[in-house]
């Protein structure tokens, strides 16, 4: 049964402003549960409110804040606006915590990055980009460069020079291919793999952080629509009680003539 003639009670500036002291303070704590750090606060200001009150109101005021640091627009919370001690908390909460998620996001793309490169070294072997393969000879530098060595041996009349044999051995672990090929042809090629492998990442990272923020703005709303949703009940408990008292009122008239 809802009580007879309830009304919810005030906040006090003091009462907020301990609360919203006791978060900025331990910022971190409320970045990553907000209820713990509402709860948290609720024993250390000694308030007699529930949690779903503190969470609610300092919910609505950091929104209310965020919304006017994005848009310029104030909305009809006037508690704001008057204290400059609140303002300047909520002012401060907000910016930290934008902070700290553009700080995350940019890890993110950092993390993606990494990725990326870690795995076109895993497809091209870790072979740098001025790197040729010819014939399964790894070439460096965008030059040709073969030396072969072949182990001394005796002086023989039917020994052909070791220059000669050196040649010979060049020329049997080296064939140039028929096919005709040039330098910027291959860094061409290179350079579009990796275009596309830098592009797939980054689809993937925005997909992800887009993800991410329709859930927190869907999360957000729903929270404030339930406040909302709660204000208009006890405002229509009111009027009823209020009325039911005019009718017992009514009632007892009618008796007594």
């Amino acid at each position: 049964m809802p009580r007879e003639n309830y009304k919810p009670k005030r906040w006090d500036l003091s009462e907020l402003i301990q609360i919203l002291s006791y978060i900025n303070t331990h910022f971190e704590l409320w970045y990553e549960n907000p209820h713990v750090a509402c709860t948290k606060s609720m024993e250390t200001t000694k308030t007699s409110r529930g949690i779903k009150s503190v969470y609610g109101k300092v919910h609505r005021m950091i929104k209310v804040m965020d919304d006017y640091l994005k848009t310029g627009k104030k909305s009809c919370d006037m508690v704001i606006w008057e204290d400059k001690r609140i303002y300047e908390m909520l002012e401060k909460i907000c910016t930290r915590f934008n902070e700290r998620k553009g700080q995350e996001s940019e890890s993110s793309t950092k993390k993606g990055k990494k990725r990326g490169r870690k795995r076109r070294n895993e497809l091209t072997g870790g072979i740098e980009k001025d790197t040729i393969i010819i014939n399964g000879n790894v070439v460096m530098n965008k030059k040709v460069k073969l030396t072969t060595s072949i182990e001394e041996a005796p002086q023989t009349t039917n020994e052909e020079p070791r220059e000669s044999r050196e040649i010979a051995a060049g020329q049997l672990n080296l064939s140039i291919p028929s096919v005709p090929f040039s330098v910027e042809m291959i860094d061409e090629l290179y350079n579009k793999q990796i275009q596309k492998a830098e592009h797939h990442v980054q689809e993937l990272l925005n997909l992800s952080k887009n993800s991410i923020d329709v859930r927190y703005k869907e999360v957000r709303d729903l929270t404030a629509q339930i406040f909302q949703r709660q204000s208009e009940l006890k405002k229509m408990i009111d009027e009823v009680n209020d009325k039911v008292e005019k009718l017992k009122d009514f009632k007892l008239l009618k008796v007594t003539m």
